[in-house]
């Protein structure tokens, strides 16, 4: 039986729609690279203006909740002398005061986010629309903690995309050493 030969218009329409999703992978990788430098530059600029890591960390926790259209951010960092996980900011102080702990031996959230290789994403409830994005944030070779997202909407088919803005600014967080 012949093989029938595969016209090379159909092969150009097939390197055109393959070149068309690389350049659509590229270009949502950049908004990504752009959108977070634009977050750490405002982080950095509060710091240097204040002098104050902790507003440094507010707007941290307002900006990321705009960036993940999140409903809040916190931002929990690890007490080596206390064993536990203290809220250090966050974008509704009321529901999450700083200052709020809880026990490394707890294995609610966010305690375990800490030791994740890389950002997670749970639904908040089994019937909720929205979900939680914890991510750990890491020093040179140290957990510093994690930073928890309450309520962000995730399109299907977008998982991968919104855990990696998280995880890219869990790092970048994490880089600036908090």
């Amino acid at each position: 039986m012949a093989r029938r030969a595969i016209p090379i218009r159909l092969i150009e329409v097939a390197d055109a729609f393959a070149c068309a999703l690389e350049l659509s992978r590229l270009r949502a990788h950049e908004a990504l690279q752009r959108d977070l430098r634009d977050l750490i530059d405002d982080v950095g600029q509060s710091i240097q203006a204040t002098l104050d890591l902790q507003t440094g960390l507010d707007v941290f926790c307002v900006r990321t909740v705009r960036l993940f259209a999140a409903s809040r951010a916190s931002v929990w960092l690890f007490d080596r002398r206390g064993r536990q996980l203290v809220v250090r900011a966050s974008s509704d102080p009321v529901a999450l005061p700083a200052g709020m702990a809880i026990p490394l031996d707890d294995e609610t959230w966010p305690v375990p986010a800490m030791r994740y290789p890389r950002a997670q994403l749970q639904p908040e409830t089994e019937d909720a629309a929205t979900s939680v994005i914890t991510t750990p944030l890491r020093g040179c070779r140290r957990a510093l903690g994690a930073v928890v997202l309450d309520g962000v909407r995730v399109e299907t088919g977008r998982e991968l995309d919104v855990l990696d803005r998280a995880e890219e600014a869990g790092r970048q967080i994490g880089r600036a050493h908090v």
